[in-house]
């Protein structure tokens, strides 16, 4: 069998695949050292379902600030930034799992990531995108992902700890003209991820990398042979669990 995993920010599953898609062009994965080992390639992430965009009858209204996803991949002084929003007249607001996809009353959203070059390398660049697809400016960690994809600070304003997000938001508070061009710059950006370029992202992948890949595993029963061979000697050899395997790969 020639296997192709689907590799989101996790470790791999399958120490027989042959062929990995990954989210961020800087996974781990994709090192050049393991890249002998693991042919891989990147996948733009799928655009969020469902989402709904920043209700437009908002205005210049700025009042709601939204931090999409779990609690743990946010920093841990999430009262203390409470605290300081509060102070800016704004409101904090961590939306629950069943409501990332609605940023309807978002005027800004906020995600920065505790300190993890690792796992930030696994991560797609979903928050950003999604940002930019609901006409909402953002304020980020200079994650990877994220900073792959930048072209501008009209993409996203940095900030790495709670006074950089306070310093951040005052900014856009007091600059609905600045505000208003990230939005507009957003929804030029948000084109580029659309449903139809993931989709041809895709095709071109199992097409020009796949496929050819594919026929020269077959063609090769020395090659299929040597392959299974190495990542079976490889994980008996480093004698890790399951979960773990990737870090050999």
């Amino acid at each position: 069998q020639f296997i192709v995993e689907i590799k989101p920010d996790r470790y791999l599953q399958c120490i027989f695949a042959n062929f990995v898609i990954v989210q961020n062009r800087r996974d781990p994965i994709c090192s050049w050292k393991k890249h002998f080992l693991v042919k891989s390639t990147a996948v733009n992430f799928w655009p969020q379902i469902g989402l709904i965009p920043r209700d437009p009858h908002r205005g210049d209204r700025f009042e709601n600030i939204y931090f999409m996803g779990n609690p743990e991949e946010f920093i841990q002084e999430t009262s203390i930034l409470e605290s300081e929003i509060k102070k800016l007249d704004l409101t904090w607001r961590m939306a629950p799992r069943e409501k990332w996809h609605d940023y309807s009353k978002a005027d800004a959203i906020v995600a920065i990531r505790p300190p993890d070059k690792e796992m930030s390398r696994r991560k797609p660049a979903t928050r950003l995108i999604n940002a930019w697809s609901a006409d909402v400016p953002a304020i980020l960690s200079p994650d990877i992902a994220f900073e792959d994809i930048r072209r501008s600070e009209l993409d996203y304003l940095r900030a790495k700890n709670v006074p950089h997000i306070i310093e951040q938001l005052k900014r856009l508070k007091s600059g609905p003209s600045l505000r208003r061009a990230m939005a507009e710059n957003g929804r030029k950006r948000s084109e580029e991820f659309s449903l139809v370029k993931t989709t041809q992202q895709w095709i071109t992948t199992i097409r020009e990398h796949i496929i050819p890949e594919y026929i020269i595993w077959r063609k090769s029963a020395v090659k299929r042979m040597s392959f299974s061979s190495m990542r079976m000697l490889t994980y008996i050899i480093n004698g890790i669990d399951m979960e773990r395997k990737a870090s050999l790969l």
